[in-house]
């Protein structure tokens, strides 16, 4: 509908926009500077999207029916599917911003990965899955529309008077905190339409446990991070240089280096977010009877190829 094609278009006003005064306040250098800082995460929005995909039709059909309590629990439901995803992937990052900036872009983008930083505080709010409850109720989505004309206005002039005036942290600082009032809004006008109480609550429980969880395996990793960050990383891009060198690829040491050190990095803290969310029981019984199944499938698959092999 062109209610929801103005509603995404003022969203791309709301992230892309900004850009555009950088552009004009600082130079070529910041700028590269600024746009690595804002590096999209790949298939971010897709799972954010799918989920609302997925959700809108059936949405709309409760609340034909006014089922109401349904409509919340599915949202919560929802959330607590995305925050598994985002929540650790939002701890992972932070801590590891530096070494995942110099990695991708090289080192002469270390400066982005205090932006990126910044950035990443966005992300576990993409938890919060609004847009089927506005797809359901027309009214919520003007009203929704009316927050985001609300917010691009205010921060659009925000720019206009303090373009060459603020730094960089200072732009995507304001971006941030923009997207973090609409996104509050957002969530608040969509639990009115649902009638939530504050005993609804409860229906987080398992979001707060993992939040629990990837706080616990943020710690584990920061640890493992602060005493042998500067030695593994050099360890690593050491080894993948003399490994490339063999094949004329010792350029691309930094980056196989970078890859391995995260990648280490992450079996860390998987291992640690996954014990902490099972032990806590964020994971669900049925959730664990899929993977189980699908290791099962899998190790017949393996045996039935062995055989005929």
């Amino acid at each position: 509908s062109l209610l929801c094609g103005v509603f995404v278009l003022l969203y791309v006003g709301l992230t892309d926009v900004p850009i555009y005064f950088v552009s004009h306040s600082f130079s070529a250098a910041e700028f590269a500077i600024y746009s690595v800082g804002c590096f999209q995460l790949p298939l971010i929005a897709m799972l954010y999207e799918s989920v609302g995909a997925v959700m809108i039709p059936r949405m709309s059909q409760m609340q034909d029916e006014g089922r109401k309590r349904e409509m919340l629990e599915m949202t919560a439901n929802a959330t607590q599917k995305l925050a598994f995803v985002y929540f650790p992937l939002f701890a992972y990052l932070m801590i590891v911003a530096n070494e995942f900036i110099t990695t991708l872009f090289t080192k002469d983008y270390a400066a982005s990965a205090d932006i990126f930083r910044v950035n990443l505080l966005t992300l576990p709010l993409f938890s919060l899955v609004v847009d089927p409850i506005a797809r359901a109720y027309p009214y919520a989505g003007r009203l929704l529309l009316k927050v985001r004309v609300g917010i691009c206005v205010v921060l659009f002039a925000i720019f206009f008077v303090g373009v060459g005036r603020f730094g960089l942290m200072e732009m995507i600082s304001i971006v941030v905190a923009a997207i973090l009032v609409e996104k509050l809004a957002c969530a608040l006008i969509s639990t009115r339409m649902l009638d939530a109480k504050i005993a609804d609550f409860t229906l987080l429980k398992t979001t707060g446990k993992i939040a629990v969880a990837a706080v616990v395996a943020a710690a584990m990793l920061f640890i493992f991070y602060f005493l042998t960050a500067e030695r593994l990383l050099s360890a690593c891009i050491s080894l993948s240089q003399r490994i490339l060198t063999v094949a004329g690829l010792e350029r691309a040491a930094d980056f196989i280096g970078g890859c391995f050190f995260l990648g280490v990095c992450l079996l860390i803290f998987a291992a640690s977010y996954l014990t902490a969310a099972n032990w806590l029981g964020a994971i669900e019984v049925a959730d664990k009877e899929k993977v189980f199944k699908a290791i099962r499938r899998w190790r017949s698959v393996r045996g039935v190829a062995t055989k005929a092999a």
